[in-house]
């Protein structure tokens, strides 16, 4: 592969090279958060990024507005004072979340924003010194609620416990967390250097002549295996030869999404690939020449973003009145601006037909020959 002038492009390592970067660590690579940020914010918040309360909220929804069983719910919740949140989502998201739960049902939300590595080395920490300080906890890393619950550590959740649980779509959840967001992953081309094709149905334009040279992604070595994922897909569907063709492509790596984005951004790639419809609107918002494409008649992959409630919460009816609130429709247009919604949600982008949950046991499985393929 093409190995750019730029030192933070290089190009893929031996096939099978251990990664210099653990796998959770990889995970900020990947763009998750996906959603969104992934910095660890020093402060708890109360909605606001200085951890202040939010003086402008007002008082809690009345009751008349409410569900009887969000109504009890929130009762026992506004006796407990307040909920704890680890999450890994982007601050306004958070931000906007907290001031909404805090004004429909009168109960604050101090949160604390940490990448995936940093929650699961606290949130083990605390669990296994027996004092929970996380009540929910709020990620697109699927893989660490697997951990969790294998040691004991998320609550059953229950219909009759969580408002509108019962109606939540069952590929959307299981006895212990709920999808709340998909985010799907694209490719992302600068618009500058290339032309789009008005309604791309395939990946195609990841072989096409105009993308030779420019396609920016993430070194495989360096990514856990949210991020190949979104290849394993292509690989399972479209097989070696296509994904030969892309290795012709002479890629350019780089050893973290924002460092592919950013050259996106920059008119130094044409094409980003795998890219979180997240990370490409957070350079779309700063006025990047950036389109997002993610095919219509072809099998897509992306990040869910997932919560749990923690089995030893300190507050466990407000914890999960907020799974609650994020099902409902006004918590489903915050979490939504971008991603898409479960259950297509008025107001949001719905979730198109094709989408398929990342199929961590293949990825595995093929992440030797995704690497090998992409060297051609």
């Amino acid at each position: 592969m093409k190995n750019p002038v730029d030192p933070k492009l290089r190009p893929l390592g031996p096939v099978g090279a251990t990664p210099v970067v653990g796998r959770r660590d990889f995970l900020h690579a990947a763009g998750l958060v996906a959603i969104g940020g992934l910095c660890a914010a020093p402060l708890f918040g109360c909605g606001t990024k200085d951890g202040s309360a939010d003086s402008a909220t007002a008082g809690p929804t009345p009751p008349a507005l409410l569900s009887a069983a969000e109504q009890s719910l929130a009762d026992a919740a506004r006796k407990e004072g307040k909920l704890v949140l680890y999450t890994g989502s982007e601050e306004s998201i958070v931000a906007n979340l907290s001031k909404a739960f805090q004004r429909r049902y009168g109960v604050s939300m101090e949160y604390q924003r940490l990448n995936s590595n940093e929650i699961q080395a606290r949130y083990t920490a605390e669990a296994q010194a027996g004092r929970t300080v996380a009540d929910v906890v709020f990620t697109g890393d699927s893989e660490l609620f697997q951990v969790f619950n294998r040691k004991g550590w998320l609550a059953k959740l229950e219909p009759s416990g969580v408002p509108g649980l019962s109606a939540w779509p069952g590929d959307f959840k299981d006895g212990n967390t709920i999808i709340v967001s998909v985010i799907p992953y694209a490719m992302a081309v600068n618009v500058d250097r290339m032309k789009v094709p008005q309604d791309a149905r395939d990946w195609s334009l990841l072989v096409s002549p105009e993308a030779r040279s420019g396609i920016v992604t993430v070194d495989a070595n360096l990514v856990n295996l949210l991020a190949i994922a979104a290849w394993d897909l292509l690989l399972r569907n479209n097989g070696d030869d296509f994904m030969k063709r892309i290795g012709r492509q002479q890629l350019n790596l780089v050893d973290s999404g924002p460092s592919a984005v950013q050259q996106l951004a920059s008119g130094a790639a044409k094409l980003y690939y795998p890219c979180s419809l997240t990370q490409a609107q957070s350079m779309i918002d700063q006025g990047a020449p950036i389109q997002t494409i993610v095919p219509s008649g072809v099998p897509y992959t992306g990040v869910m973003s997932t919560a749990a409630v923690s089995k030893g919460a300190t507050h466990p009816n407000a914890a999960r009145l907020f799974l609650a609130f994020m099902m409902t429709e006004e918590g489903q247009k915050i979490l939504n601006i971008v991603g898409s919604s479960p259950v297509n949600t008025p107001g949001t982008s719905p979730l198109r037909k094709g989408f398929t949950r990342p199929d961590f046991a293949s990825t595995a499985a093929n992440r030797a020959k995704i690497i090998q393929l992409l060297r051609t």
